[in-house]
């Protein structure tokens, strides 16, 4: 049986996904396996409306930092984070935990400063403090973000000594990329990926039209 269907994830968090975009996050879902790591926090990169962050935070009980450019996006994810979770307000109500377990954060994420900053203000927060595993997380990249994410975490890795850390990607917009000069931008990237990792996994998806690249740094 596959996680997600054993986890039983409510129907209320999908609310408002489309049929395949719900596909799309079942099997980032079993791609990340984060029932299988302890002590776990989770940065997503272009959160959006936080239809994965949501499931990730509420169901799984993992503090995840969102971040994304646009504000308006980041209320309407902490609006059903709330409503969704309306019957939790008072085991919440003394604990320094967010918004039941997801911080939001605005950033357009350009450059490697862009980068640092969010690792420092995610590490910062009381539920990153016994993390010992970070998965970075990205849902539909656009473009090169792919590779600007490879450079960044290439240039600030030092400061990662001690974790454990995963990638999780789901590049889109293919056509966009300016660094990817093959017929299969996709395999392009995660051959830059093994700069940072031995081993780097493309995975398919249910929706046929994405792929997951997954992997470890070395």
């Amino acid at each position: 049986m596959s996680l997600v269907n054993k986890q039983r994830i409510p129907q209320g968090y999908y609310l408002g996904v489309n049929p395949k975009d719900r596909l799309l996050i079942n099997d980032i879902l079993e791609t990340t396996k984060l029932d299988e790591f302890q002590q776990v926090g989770v940065i997503e990169l272009g959160s959006g409306k936080g239809y994965i962050s949501r499931i990730i935070s509420s169901h799984y009980k993992i503090p995840i930092f969102c971040v994304d450019s646009i504000r308006e996006r980041l209320a309407s994810s902490m609006r059903v984070q709330q409503l969704i979770n309306d019957d939790k307000v008072l085991e919440y109500a003394n604990k320094a935990a967010g918004t039941f377990n997801m911080f939001n954060y605005q950033n357009e994420i350009r450059s490697r400063d862009d980068f640092l900053e969010i690792w420092y203000q995610a590490m910062a927060l009381q539920q990153f403090k016994e993390v010992k595993t970070v998965v970075i997380l990205g849902v539909k990249l656009c473009g090169d973000f792919f590779y600007n994410m490879v450079d960044w975490i290439a240039e600030t890795r030092a400061l990662m000594e001690g974790f454990r850390v995963e990638i999780v990607v789901v590049p889109c917009c293919l056509h966009k990329s300016i660094r990817s000069i093959n017929l299969d931008p996709v395999q392009e990237m995660a051959r830059y990926a093994h700069t940072l990792s031995d081993r780097v996994d493309v995975l398919p998806t249910t929706s046929s039209s994405y792929k997951i690249i997954r992997f470890k740094l070395r």
